[in-house]
């Protein structure tokens, strides 16, 4: 077996060689300290930045992905009337998947609605269904809805309201206004209207001469009149009209005024048959004179 020898050149060598390198680890040694230190005191900012707000107010650990922003939400809310601007208690209110009913006044809130464009789709028994393209920003959106913005009936549907009031001279007096809508796709027809006051006094006949019922609708044209087999005020699809009531002198009785319409649809109206409405409402103070006012 052959034994290796070292030789005194050779170590000598080899010390000298290390040597040279020695000042190379030592500058490694202190490039990798103040690497360790940096990271560290990095960490400890960022950590200290994270999870403290202050001196004492800890912030939730939960590290959110940076990849996903949480949608922005607003709220919707508007007052749902009918076509003549009368409010529509319990009608169903959406947008999205976000849905609501209407209170006794009329009026809905949505809350939490994904913000940017979407359908507002409103439904109430007896009326067509509203579909409204609406725009959501992250606020409180307040939708106008009112008149011709509101819900068409069905078919055929009637209004009618009273006012009372103090003219210049002191009286108090009676007025107000009947409203005829017609939803369908066929047209209706009016025969008679009439408003008694309580107890049957101050009875208003509407609908008495050619004139009247032309004037009815509006219109003097023959469109909106047939004279045979009876004389009826003719209401075309998709139509409505408000007629206001003559001012009638006091007194002002408590109690409920009747409206009292004849109407019938194109095929009864051709076999002479028709149906009567009776509606009822409360005289109250306008103080502005107008029964056009919300």
């Amino acid at each position: 077996m052959k034994r290796l020898q070292w030789s005194g050149g050779g170590l000598r060598r080899r010390a000298a060689f290390y040597l040279q390198l020695s000042p190379l680890f030592a500058a490694f040694r202190v490039a990798v300290v103040l690497a360790v230190l940096v990271i560290g005191v990095w960490i400890y900012a960022l950590l200290r930045s994270t999870i403290f707000i202050g001196p004492s107010f800890p912030v939730d650990l939960t590290m959110p992905d940076q990849g996903e922003k949480a949608a922005e939400k607003g709220s919707v809310t508007a007052f749902v009337c009918n076509i003549f601007g009368d409010p529509v208690a319990g009608a169903q209110v959406r947008v999205g998947q976000v849905h609501a009913r209407t209170d006794a006044h009329g009026f809905f809130l949505l809350e939490g609605v994904p913000t940017g464009p979407g359908e507002l789709v409103v439904k109430a028994a007896g009326y067509q269904p509203l579909v409204r393209q609406v725009t959501v920003d992250a606020s409180r959106n307040i939708l106008d809805m009112k008149y011709d913005t509101g819900l068409w009936p069905d078919n055929f549907l009637v209004d009618f309201h009273v006012f009372a009031n103090v003219d210049r001279t002191g009286s108090l007096k009676l007025f107000g206004e009947v409203g005829v809508a017609n939803g369908s796709s066929d047209a209706y027809y009016l025969l008679g209207a009439s408003v008694t006051g309580p107890n049957d006094e101050q009875k208003q006949d509407l609908l008495q001469t050619e004139d009247d019922y032309r004037n009815f609708a509006g219109s003097y044209g023959d469109d909106n009149f047939v004279a045979r087999p009876r004389m009826a005020v003719v209401f075309a699809p998709r139509t409505h009209y408000k007629v206001d009531l003559k001012p009638q002198p006091g007194p002002v009785l408590g109690g409920e005024y009747r409206l009292t319409a004849i109407y019938a649809s194109r095929e009864d109206w051709a076999r002479g048959q028709s149906q009567t409405l009776v509606l009822a409402a409360q005289a109250f103070l306008d103080s502005d004179w107008n029964p056009h006012s919300p």
